[in-house]
């Protein structure tokens, strides 16, 4: 054995010396901060396995990969943070399932702060997958965050005006799953098979997981207080690694293989990547006439006209031509004459 592995194993998990969890009565043993260290290592491998795949992919093309990078980063702070047994406060329990009623349980607040940050980028990947508008998309978005914030704000609730929170909850959760399910996959099955199987799968496992496993986790741990808080990690642990690193590489393998221009995800820029351009350079020049034809861009950019023609150019003739002018609109207008000309020509 190395010296830094015997070093590690003789060492061992400090972390509830270090971090102890003053005031609670129900509280996270040793054993269950090391399962959080180990859920810790896992989601940063995870982590550092798409970190580098996202680097072999073209920088136009990249946006599914930063969206999981960004929630796995979150989940990897989280995890770290409750491995080490931070992030937490004591609710006095309203059961007594476990250990006896009235006793202080340490609730891990950092979970919600995960939760309620990752969950953006977690739902977003399902609503770019379709042609979705953005006030669509926006209230999406808000039923996922306030989903996890009800029930942050239910897990600190000691009395049973927790239930109440909970329920609001899964109210809220319920109007994510129908926007999944109705607009979301409707607008992915006009773009085709391929895009309405993607968004089946993704509404399907969210109704899963945001709408059966994780309240069903919450009632039995925060909320009814009938697990220990280690089982809860272990719990809350399971659906996280199935839910979030494993479902997301594998929306990044099947969307791999979809061809999805027909979203317009790009910024059109030239992008050079490999050596080769990331789009077309036909699509970028075209983009580029596009914007150069638009009305704003024509009140910015004015052609010349007789403001800033030069002295021995032609003042353009704003009037439409009329019978008496007819002969001689084909003749070029006489150049301006500066005044000190005129005046000259006047005293000879």
């Amino acid at each position: 054995m190395s010296p830094v592995f015997s070093y590690l194993a003789a060492r061992g998990n400090d972390a509830l010396q270090s971090n102890p969890s003053t005031g609670a009565d129900i509280r996270l043993t040793t054993n269950g901060s090391s399962f959080l260290w180990a859920i810790f290592a896992l989601v940063a491998v995870f982590l550092l396995g798409i970190m580098f795949w996202t680097t072999r992919v073209a920088r136009g093309a990249r946006v599914w990969h930063h969206l999981v990078v960004i929630n796995l980063t979150i989940m990897t702070v989280a995890y770290f943070s409750m491995a080490s047994n931070l992030g937490w406060t004591i609710v006095r329990s309203e059961f007594g399932h476990y250990q006896g009623k009235g006793l202080e349980r340490q609730v891990f607040w950092v979970r919600y702060v995960d939760w309620i940050l990752s969950v953006i980028f977690l739902i977003l990947p399902a609503t770019l997958a379709s042609p979705l508008n953005l006030s669509d998309t926006l209230a999406t978005l808000f039923w996922a965050v306030l989903t996890f914030t009800l029930r942050l704000v239910g897990a600190l609730t000691p009395s049973t005006y927790k239930w109440g929170f909970f329920t609001m909850s899964l109210f809220s959760s319920w109007a994510l799953l129908a926007y999944l399910f109705v607009p979301i996959r409707r607008g992915a099955a006009s773009l085709g098979g391929d895009f309405a199987r993607l968004a089946t799968t993704f509404a399907g496992v969210a109704a899963f997981f945001l709408g059966i496993l994780y309240p069903i986790a919450w009632a039995l741990a925060e909320g009814g207080n009938v697990i220990s808080v280690t089982s809860e990690m272990v719990f809350y642990a399971v659906l996280d690694i199935l839910y979030r690193p494993v479902f997301l590489l594998l929306f990044l393998y099947q969307i791999a293989d979809i061809d999805t221009h027909v979203l317009k995800l790009n910024a059109g820029k030239y992008t050079l990547d490999g050596g080769e351009a990331a789009f077309p350079s036909s699509t970028v020049h075209e983009h580029n006439e596009k914007a150069l034809r638009m009305p704003h861009f024509k009140k910015v950019l004015p052609r010349r006209g007789a403001h800033d023609a030069p002295i021995s150019e032609p003042v353009p003739v704003a009037a439409a031509p009329t019978a008496t002018t007819a002969t001689t609109a084909t003749t070029p207008n006489p150049p301006r004459l500066s005044e000190a000309t005129v005046h000259e020509q006047a005293s000879a």
